[in-house]
């Protein structure tokens, strides 16, 4: 036991000694503590154990104007904000929500729906309907953008 202490001791203060070592290079330039000008009035304000209203209005990828409501009643509903045209993280959140409920013993569709909703106000329709395609069209139940 003495012996794994003393190693683990030794592996620790190498991993300390080969983090000091690491330097910033030269070409980095200062960090900032101010916002970016564009989002000095940006406000993040949750509302704990709030409800979003029913009667909230959409549009779905067929460009059919839809309550929030419209989804909710029948069965469970996963409810999923992401960007459809976000370049980077937004795929990924996509991608790891529908794998995730692939491992699911349930079926979407028929014990659960799925609603994908975009917080980007230059989606559109087309590309709800596209990102459904592209990336739902081998997953069987009702996934709606």
């Amino acid at each position: 036991m003495k012996l794994f202490r003393t190693i683990a001791g030794i592996a620790l203060l190498l991993t300390a000694i080969g983090a000091s070592a690491q330097m910033v290079p030269d070409n980095v330039g200062q960090s900032s503590k101010a916002l970016p000008p564009a989002l000095v009035n940006v406000r993040f304000d949750p509302q704990l154990n709030a409800q979003i209203p029913a009667d909230a209005s959409f549009v779905d990828e067929m460009g059919v104007p839809v309550t929030l409501g419209q989804y909710f009643g029948k069965r469970p509903v996963v409810l999923v904000f992401a960007y459809y045209t976000c370049p980077m993280l937004c795929s990924q959140v996509e991608q790891a929500v529908v794998g995730t409920l692939k491992m699911l013993s349930f079926n979407p569709g028929t014990d659960y729906d799925v609603v994908f909703v975009s917080f980007d106000t230059s989606d559109t329709p087309d590309a709800a309907l596209k990102k459904k395609q592209d990336n739902f069209h081998t997953s069987p139940g009702k996934f709606s953008f």
